[in-house]
């Protein structure tokens, strides 16, 4: 066994690390052991007290310690890492006991962060904030190779999402419930055309928000800013215009058939997904193309710098060094499938937990497609009322009821539902919803859906995260247990045991 290799983020929010000895790999996500949403580092000098406490919990000592690479999400109070746009590692004094550690330009990280689904050395990462205000970055062959930076080339999507969000009183990281608005809008092209012969880089509009807002205004339409209807046309507008641009600047770096990884925080928005995919259907989006992921690149670096063996991540997605529950039998798979069948609400928790904010089949709620979303949304979920569920179908059959020309295992597309007015509660206001195409090698979940398919005849399941508002995924069974308490679901299994209210 070899020295250990530690990567890891170190910012404010998403705070995680991944750890390599050459043979054992970990994955820790800080959030879903401590319970608390995006949970990060206040100080920095606190780095090197948590990154000692999760090496012991996991057998290591600071002694066992070969190098560690991180990213950082504030760096006001570092001088070691160069202003310069290009420089994707830089030697960083943070750790004063180790003299092998190095910063990863955040968006670099991102890029390597995509090994364990795509081996390529061509990378796109959209964000909403890199290192020295970098938001969109092209890298192959580990050089950048284009960049966008605020304030230079208009604002990030990411920063005007942001700007959305505080105009609907929401916090920074709530972007992402701002998507559900765009399936109620109207897109406004005469404002589009406006900026049609603007390319990414010589805008000149450096918040499209705020300049919306006053093109609206001075046509009369945005009368009542809180309005959902103006809201709604004012989100699918700009994110319409987004897209539009974010396309045009990939055709100058990739062919139509070519192979790249993206990711980066505006990778999770599966309207934007759904649109690259159809005009690169080689391109591979990772399931922690978040914040959350920027360890796994950290470590890849690392791992190739020293000339480790490449890690063998199995059963990736679901990497969590969290709490396993044990297996689950197949008699407690066929019960469960009665009770979803009943359209009653199952809380489901197996095996180790899936990397990135998507329940993908380990830490779900589950319900019938054809149960009651308001019920749901009542009785655990607490979430707002525009903002659509997700769903899980077998690779097998779902063309037969999504309109999606290719699988969608980390639930990162959205579809065209075929049979709408019969699953309602995942059909959004559009006739869309969010899917995962589920394999045979998600075995459990895959037996769940083909056992929910002999009682009603189709392999679909409502499939959302396993947390309540305003909580992290749950990473514990005692988590799990207090979230079953504290709501009114109707079923908690955990492993093969089942609690029934």
């Amino acid at each position: 066994m070899k020295k250990l290799l530690i990567g890891a983020h170190l910012g404010s929010h998403d705070l995680n690390l991944s750890l390599y000895d050459g043979k054992n790999f970990k994955y820790i996500h800080y959030e879903r052991h401590c319970a608390y949403k995006n949970a990060g580092l206040t100080k920095l000098n606190e780095a090197g007290f948590f990154i000692r406490k999760c090496i012991e919990v996991h057998g290591y000592d600071t002694k066992d310690i070969k190098s560690i690479a991180c990213t950082i999400g504030e760096r006001d109070d570092l001088s070691v890492f160069l202003k310069d746009e290009k420089t994707l590692v830089s030697k960083i004094n943070l750790f004063e006991n180790y003299d092998e550690c190095f910063q990863l330009d955040h968006h670099y990280a991102h890029a390597l962060s995509s090994f364990p689904v795509i081996d390529t050395n061509n990378h796109y990462v959209n964000d909403g904030h890199g290192d020295w205000h970098k938001y969109l970055s092209v890298i192959k062959k580990d050089k950048l190779n284009d960049y966008l930076v605020e304030g230079v080339h208009g604002n990030s999507f990411g920063g005007l999402l942001q700007d959305l969000c505080e105009i609907q009183g929401l916090s920074w990281n709530d972007a992402g419930k701002l998507m559900a608005f765009i399936g109620f809008g109207k897109i406004d092209y005469d404002y589009i055309n406006k900026f049609k012969d603007q390319d990414l880089k010589n805008s000149h509009v450096y918040s499209h928000s705020r300049e919306f807002l006053r093109y609206s205004y001075n046509k009369g339409v945005r009368k009542d800013l809180y309005d959902i209807g103006n809201q709604s046309n004012f989100i699918s507008t700009l994110h319409k215009l987004y897209e539009i641009k974010f396309l045009d600047f990939l055709k100058n770096y990739f062919n139509k058939n070519e192979s790249f990884s993206y990711s980066g925080g505006i990778a999770q928005s599966i309207v934007l997904n759904t649109s690259y995919k159809k005009m690169f259907p080689n391109m591979i989006i990772t399931p922690h193309c978040g914040d959350s992921g920027l360890s796994l690149g950290c470590i890849e670096w690392l791992r190739k710098h020293y000339g480790y063996d490449p890690i063998n991540i199995n059963n990736f997605p679901f990497i969590q060094a969290d709490e396993h529950p044990g297996a689950v039998s197949k008699q407690t798979i066929k019960k469960t499938a009665e009770f979803l069948a009943k359209k009653k609400i199952v809380l489901w928790y197996q095996g180790h937990g899936e990397v990135g904010p998507r329940a993908l089949g380990n830490r779900s709620i589950l319900m019938s497609p054809e149960g009651d979303k308001n019920s749901l949304n009542e009785k655990v979920k607490k979430r707002e009322w525009y903002r659509p569920y997700g769903a899980s179908v077998t690779i097998d059959n779902y063309k037969q009821y999504f309109d999606l020309d290719w699988d969608s295992p980390y639930m990162l597309y959205n579809s065209k539902v075929k049979n709408n007015k019969e699953f309602k509660c995942i059909t959004h206001v559009d006739g869309t919803c969010r899917i995962q195409t589920v394999s045979n090698k998600h075995e459990v979940y895959y037996d769940l859906l083909c056992e929910f398919k002999k009682l009603t005849g189709f392999p679909i399941l409502l499939n959302t995260s396993l947390n309540m508002q305003g909580k992290p995924i749950v990473g514990t069974k005692k988590q799990a247990k207090i979230m079953f308490d504290n709501s009114n679901a109707d079923i908690l299994v955990i492993g093969d045991n089942m609690y029934v209210k």
